[in-house]
């Protein structure tokens, strides 16, 4: 019995030596650091098992034995922040243990120089440096610089990545530079230039001072439109009526407008090019014409002014009662409701030339044709949501929301149906072109090649929701951000065929692959892997976007040049239209809180987004 007892004991004792313990370890930082983000990598795992973020020069933790990676990101005692340097492995045994993060060993250090159309050096421009990964962290990889006197600056970045340099410059004169580079070596050299660039001094003419400040500018704007997309605000100089850009070679369109008298501003729109060598551009607004719009004030009315540029129509203000313009090619859009509080939508043209110009607008509601939707799927009749130029038709739950328009050939895209009060998004909006002619119409859609059906994703087994969805087809179409992709299950309407599914979770891409049969069931299940797809993860030419950001909604247009932006309340109704380019930023600072649809347009590229007002 003693015996028996007495093994027991011993093989009790030598379960519990061999059980893993926690072990304490330390990590440290050069003197005059501390961290301000710390991951801890299992070996073999991209997803970081503890996570620290300090503000201290060390950080300990209890870690058990095994092999690990960290990563950090680190900050001087001026809170200048240093982004995340490269994966450092250690191994983690019984006993405490002090790993150091040091500046030297894991960052690669990155030297920018700058200088203008001269080749001098330019002083306290700032630089960001946005880095190219997939980490869920990849905010840590960005840093910024401003360059010292010597048009120099210094820093440390993460060793190993991909990063693309935009310069900021403080005076607003400048054209933003963009270089992209490689931190593949200790040490980097990234120069940033301005060789070959041109200034284009802008001046203007035949504009109101007041009486007792002759020759001064108030109220003046110059923007200039990027040909890669994007909007270039010249600061001017009031006391000279003047300002200027620096640009490269190439054509540009602008907008600009300057005070005409004591209570009117005038307007103008053209094209600027620029051709290897300094130009000057003279904005004389002497010549400018009153333009009065007439209409039924009871109508609710509403619409913009735009400019015929070439083959580019420009928006150049939005409501108002009378404008003063330059002479050349112009266009009103918009809209008035009739007393059923319908919507109707018009455009109409008008030419600006040596005398002023009176514009009636017909806002008699006989002369506008409602346009109606009869949708035909798999299943039957269906009930929709359908856009015409600017105007959501929805008709849900038997109530139609009827949209009048003139005669005219109207561009159609299907958005949504409706099946068994079960909604459906159709990602690459089906459509084409509709015609009116004295008479309402009811136009046929036949979906009849689709399948309806609806989507669900899962993750290493389980159910997925996730940041955002994209949708590649066989030809490389893609389509971006479809409303609802953060949901696990959500009503979809695509032809058969198969489909690379993108989305972004947690910052990190996942992706999967869609097969639509054609005899679809009713669901099916998408399984999601981590990383991105070889297809789709870069987006074809022409793709639009938007997101909501701070104040507005932010564009892109991945092809560059100006998309038309038309803003919906959740009842169908427009309270916004707008033209943006490539990274700006559209106000929504006028409507109220609230979900909307914004559909964006460029050419024959049409998509919709939904978006919260907060």
């Amino acid at each position: 019995m003693r015996k028996f007892l007495l093994c027991t004991l011993l093989s009790v004792a030598g379960l519990a030596a061999t059980t893993a313990q926690a072990t304490e370890v330390t990590f440290t930082t050069d003197e005059g650091y501390n961290f301000r983000n710390l991951l801890i990598y299992e070996k073999g795992t991209d997803t970081p098992v503890n996570g620290s973020s300090s503000w201290e020069p060390t950080v300990t933790l209890d870690l058990e034995p095994g092999t690990y990676s960290v990563e950090a990101a680190l900050a001087d005692l001026s809170y200048n922040e240093i982004p995340s340097g490269a994966l450092k492995t250690f191994t983690v045994g019984n006993t405490p243990t002090t790993v150091n993060y040091s500046i030297a060993e894991n960052y690669a250090k990155v030297r920018f120089t700058l200088t203008n159309e001269a080749g001098q050096p330019m002083e306290g421009v700032y630089i960001s440096n946005e880095a190219e990964s997939y980490s869920v962290d990849s905010y840590y990889y960005s840093f910024s610089v401003t360059t010292g006197a010597d048009g120099t600056a210094e820093a440390w970045a993460t060793p190993g990545k991909t990063y693309t340099a935009s310069t900021s410059e403080n005076t607003g004169h400048y054209i933003g530079l963009t270089k992209e580079f490689s931190t593949s070596s200790d040490e980097v050299e990234v120069a940033l230039s301005y060789a070959g660039y041109h200034r284009v001094d802008v001046t203007f003419a035949g504009y109101y001072s007041p009486a007792e400040e002759p020759g001064v500018l108030y109220g003046g704007e110059f923007t200039l439109i990027l040909p890669g997309g994007g909007n270039f605000y010249l600061p001017i100089d009031n006391q000279t009526a003047a300002a200027y850009v620096v640009v490269p070679d190439g054509e540009y369109l602008y907008t600009a407008n300057a005070p005409f008298d004591a209570d009117n501003t005038a307007y103008t729109a053209d094209m600027l090019t620029v051709d290897g060598a300094d130009a000057t551009l003279r904005l004389d607004f002497s010549k400018a014409q009153p333009v009065t719009f007439s209409y039924d004030e009871s109508s609710n009315t509403y619409f913009s002014v735009y400019k015929t540029v070439g083959d580019t129509i420009l928006q150049i203000n939005s409501y108002n009662m009378t404008y003063h313009v330059t002479p050349g090619d112009y266009s009103i859009s918009g809209s008035f409701s009739d007393e059923a509080s319908n919507n109707c939508y018009f455009e109409q043209h008008f030419e600006v030339a040596d005398a002023p110009v009176a514009v009636t607008i017909d806002t008699d509601p006989n002369h506008y044709y409602n346009v109606a939707f009869d949708v035909n799927t798999p299943q039957g009749k269906a009930q929709s949501m359908c856009y015409v130029n600017n105007a959501i038709i929805s008709d849900l739950g038997g109530a139609a929301s009827p949209q009048s328009f003139q005669n005219g050939t109207y561009d159609y895209s299907v958005v949504t149906v409706w099946i068994d009060d079960y909604s459906y998004a159709l990602p690459y909006m089906p459509g084409g072109t509709l015609t009116i002619q004295d008479a309402d119409v009811t136009f046929p859609v036949d979906l009849t090649d689709h399948r309806f059906f609806r989507l669900r994703y899962t993750l290493n087994g389980g159910n997925l929701s996730f940041d955002d969805m994209s949708l590649t087809d066989s030809e490389g179409r893609t389509t971006v951000n479809i409303s609802g992709g953060g949901s696990d299950r959500i009503g979809i309407g695509l032809k058969p065929g198969i489909y690379t599914v993108n989305g972004t979770l947690n910052n990190a891409p996942i992706h999967g692959t869609l097969t639509v049969p054609d005899d679809c069931p009713e669901s099916l299940t998408v399984d999601m892997h981590e990383g991105a797809s070889a297809i789709g993860s870069v987006e074809t030419a022409g793709c639009l976007d938007a997101k909501a950001v701070a104040g507005g909604l932010q564009i892109s247009a991945t092809e560059g040049g100006h998309v038309s932006v038309s803003i919906y309340d959740t009842m169908g109704r427009l309270v916004l239209t707008a033209q943006a380019a490539d990274g700006e930023t559209v106000s929504t600072a006028d409507l109220s809180a609230g979900i909307y649809i914004a559909r964006l347009q460029q050419g024959a590229a049409l998509r919709s987004v939904k978006f919260v007002v907060r």
